[in-house]
């Protein structure tokens, strides 16, 4: 097979973000990048290791998509830190970070719809989580209906082609 005859590229690997930032490091010859270790690419994706990173300090948010574990609708997009998920696993219960409140929320706790953790899902690239719940209350969302029950999910509305938003189930009366 013939060599291609357009210039190649060199590819670099860098073993952290420190080595990154820093840029290609020089060999003697030149001072043309040399190739660092190959880091495993694949480390999140087939570890049985938990790598989930809230940061130095515990506060990085990481995203939560919660569904319904029988019917797998989705309820809420919340956001968790180290103590809230922490909290989460040791209490069995969802409990997200506010970034409204900037404090923890353990969801249902004024309302009385708790949502009781059946198994929690992380991505391949282990930055973000699917929390599949039980809900022990009568919805899910802190939005009412006419009727004042909650809402079964904060998605309970589409966009319209023209923009405008209409209920996907109408509301109770």
């Amino acid at each position: 097979m013939a060599e291609p005859d357009w210039p190649r590229r060199r590819i670099l690997f860098y073993k952290d973000a420190a080595a990154f930032q820093a840029g290609p490091r020089a060999d003697d010859s030149g001072g043309r990048p040399i190739r660092l270790e190959q880091p495993d690419r694949m480390a999140k994706e087939h570890t049985t290791e938990l790598l989930l990173d809230f940061g130095p300090d515990g506060r990085t948010l990481v995203p939560v998509v919660t569904q319904d574990a029988h019917t797998r609708d989705v309820l809420i997009l919340a956001f968790v830190n180290k103590e809230a998920y922490d909290e989460t696993r040791r209490s069995g219960y969802a409990t997200y970070w506010s970034r409204s409140r900037n404090e923890l929320w353990k969801k249902g706790l004024t309302s009385g719809d708790m949502l009781k953790v059946e198994e929690v899902r992380i991505n391949c690239e282990q930055n973000s989580l699917v929390f599949l719940v039980t809900p022990q209350g009568r919805g899910a969302c802190h939005a009412k209906q006419p009727d004042g029950a909650p809402y079964k999910s904060c998605y309970y509305r589409r966009v319209r082609d023209d923009g405008t938003l209409e209920d996907v189930v109408p509301p109770r009366r």
